[in-house]
C-alpha cells in the first residue's frame, strides 16, 4: 500500500448537525494523495451511521466506545497516521477545495516551517479582510491569546513523536500546543481563506468560555515567563487583563496598564527578544483595540477620569480613532 502524503484528522462526539458536510468538504479536495481518520468519541446520535454510510477507501473510521475528550481522541487519531503531515478538521467546519493543496505546497517547498495555518471565513460572515502572519508575528500575538484556528492548521508528522495534545489543557488543548512546539521550527498563516468555521453558540457554554480564557492566561504567562523570564510577579495581572479583555478596571488600573504596555515596549526595545518593528505594531494594535473597547463599553461620564490620567499619545490616538470612525 502506497503511503499517503497527508493524513487528515478529525475527531467528533455527536457531531450528526454538521458532520456530512465536514466529510464532503474533505473529500472533494483537488488535492487526492491523502488517508481521512475519523476518531467517533463515542458519539450517541446519528454521527456512526453517517460515517458508515461513505464508501471511500480513504476513510479510516476509529470507533471508541468511551468518550474520552478531544484531546485523547487527536492523539489516537495521530497515532494512527502513516501521512507525512497532519491535516485538522473538525466534524462542523468546511474545508475549501484547496486548502489541502495550498498548504502542502507551502510546507514542501519551505522545510524550515513545521506549522501552516490559514484564514478563515465565519459562518455567519465572510473574511474580506484575511491577513498574512509570519513565524514572529504568531508567536507576538500568541502572547496574549491563540492566533491560530485549529481546524486550519497543517502539522508535519514527525512533530508529534514529542508533542502531543494535552487532555487536562482542553478547551485550550490547541494554543497549548503551539506553545510547546514553536522553538521546534517555523509557523505560518497563509493570507488564504480555506476554511469556513462554524461558531456554535450552542456549544460555547459559560462555563467552558471561563475555564478556557483562565488556561489561556496560563499559557500566556508561560510564554512571558519565556521570552521576558525576570518580569516581575505583578505583570502577571495585566497580562491577564489584555488576554481576558477586561474592561471592569477602573481608571488608575487602566493608568497603571498603559505603563505596563510602553515598559514592555522598552524592553523588548532594549532586549532585541523579538523583532522590535513587528512586536510594537502588534502590540499597538492590540492596545488601540482595548483603548477603544474599553471607552465604548463604559458610560462616558464615568470614563471621563481615566482618559484624563492616559498619556497624551494615548489620548491622540484615542481622539484620531474617533474622528476617523
Amino acid at each position: 500500500m502506497i503511503t499517503p502524503k497527508i493524513s487528515v484528522v478529525m475527531a467528533t462526539y455527536n457531531g450528526e448537525k454538521f458532520i456530512a458536510e465536514a466529510i464532503d468538504s474533505i473529500l472533494n479536495q483537488t488535492f487526492t494523495d491523502f488517508e481521512f481518520i475519523i476518531v467517533n468519541d463515542g458519539s450517541t446520535d446519528a454521527t456512526e451511521s453517517i460515517i458508515e454510510s461513505y464508501n471511500d477507501p480513504r476513510i479510516i473510521n476509529i470507533k471508541k466506545v468511551k468518550n474520552s475528550g478531544i484531546a485523547d481522541s487527536l492523539n489516537t487519531g495521530i497515532a494512527q497516521a502513516s501521512g507525512e503531515y497532519i491535516a485538522r478538521m473538525d466534524d462542523d467546519d468546511i474545508s475549501y477545495p484547496n486548502r489541502l493543496m495550498l498548504q502542502y505546497t507551502f510546507l514542501k517547498a519551505n522545510t524550515e516551517y513545521i506549522l501552516c495555518c490559514a484564514n478563515i471565513d465565519w459562518s455567519h460572515k465572510k473574511n474580506d479582510n484575511p491577513k498574512l502572519a509570519d513565524h514572529e508575528e504568531l508567536i507576538i500575538n500568541m502572547l496574549f491569546g491563540n492566533p491560530i484556528v485549529h481546524p486550519t492548521v497543517m502539522i508535519r508528522k514527525f512533530i508529534f513523536s514529542t508533542f502531543s495534545y494535552n487532555p487536562h489543557m482542553v478547551p485550550s488543548e490547541d494554543y497549548d500546543l503551539w506553545s510547546r512546539i514553536f522553538n521546534a521550527g517555523k509557523m505560518h498563516c497563509l493570507k488564504s481563506v480555506l476554511v469556513l468555521y462554524r461558531f456554535d453558540s450552542e456549544s460555547e457554554t459559560t462555563i467552558r468560555r471561563s475555564e478556557q480564557l483562565k488556561l489561556n492566561v496560563k499559557i500566556a504567562k508561560r510564554l512571558f515567563q519565556v521570552f521576558y523570564h525576570d518580569l516581575e510577579s505583578s505583570n502577571g495581572k495585566y497580562i491577564e487583563i489584555l488576554s481576558q479583555n477586561d474592561y471592569s478596571i477602573n481608571g488608575k488600573e487602566l493608568y497603571l496598564l498603559s505603563n505596563w504596555v510602553y515598559n514592555l515596549k522598552n524592553k523588548n526595545d532594549y532586549a532585541r527578544v523579538l523583532n522590535n518593528e513587528k512586536f510594537n505594531q502588534v502590540i499597538d494594535t492590540r492596545w488601540r483595540k482595548y483603548l477603544k473597547s474599553y471607552f465604548a463599553n463604559k458610560i462616558l461620564r464615568k470614563k471621563l477620569h481615566p482618559f484624563l490620567k492616559l498619556k497624551l499619545e494615548d489620548k491622540v490616538l484615542l481622539i484620531k480613532h474617533y474622528m476617523n470612525f
